[in-house]
């Protein structure tokens, strides 16, 4: 489960005070956010690749979500 699924799931009160923490993040907060789900992605496209080499602990599904990952990320640079 994604991180947003879990915070929609969330009750009103805590997505609240999650998007005012957050919203207020710095510059560099923002660049570390996005270099992690940037990695996180590259290593979900390695796994996908891994799936559809039938390497052990691959799974084929994973590759394209972790390019639309990074399509997103990059998006937004």
């Amino acid at each position: 489960m994604g991180p947003r699924r879990r915070l929609g799931a969330a009750p009103r009160r805590h997505r609240i005070r999650f998007f005012d923490t957050y919203a207020q993040a710095d510059e560099a907060a923002i660049r570390r956010a996005r270099g992690l789900a940037a990695l996180k992605s590259l290593f979900l496209m390695l796994m996908g690749q891994n799936g559809e080499q039938g390497l052990p602990g691959g799974k084929a599904h994973w590759g394209p979500a972790g390019r639309a990952a990074l399509d997103r990320v990059l998006k937004g640079m």
